[in-house]
């Protein structure tokens, strides 16, 4: 099921009586899936301004540790979607990834 991002504190029925159908049907056409919303919120609250190598890092491996933790059927689509968003390499991705779930399953 995709998300639908609407005004803060709006209902569908608020944006229908405010902006009328054709508002309401590109919000809905608009909808992201779950896991897109919270990798590009993790990576946001990460990244700063995405300026310096340390900012992207920062970015690529808060959204690899969200990422990890991700159903499977989700996985190539985030690490896509990340190596968009941060101008690296989709092996770069992969390759954090790989990291990030091998030391999740490490004990310590």
């Amino acid at each position: 099921m995709d998300v639908a991002l609407l005004p803060t504190g709006a209902d569908p029925a608020d944006v229908l009586r405010r902006s009328g159908p054709g508002a309401l049907r590109e919000a809905l056409a608009a909808a992201l899936p779950p896991a897109d919303l919270v990798v590009d919120d993790a990576m946001a609250r990460a990244w700063g301004r995405l300026v310096s190598p340390e900012e992207r890092l920062s970015a690529l491996r808060a959204a690899v540790a969200l990422i990890a933790r991700t159903a499977p059927v989700h996985v190539a689509r985030q690490v896509g979607r990340v190596s968009e968003r941060l101008g690296v390499g989709h092996l770069d991705v992969t390759d954090a990834l790989v990291t990030a779930v091998t030391s999740a399953m490490t004990p310590r």
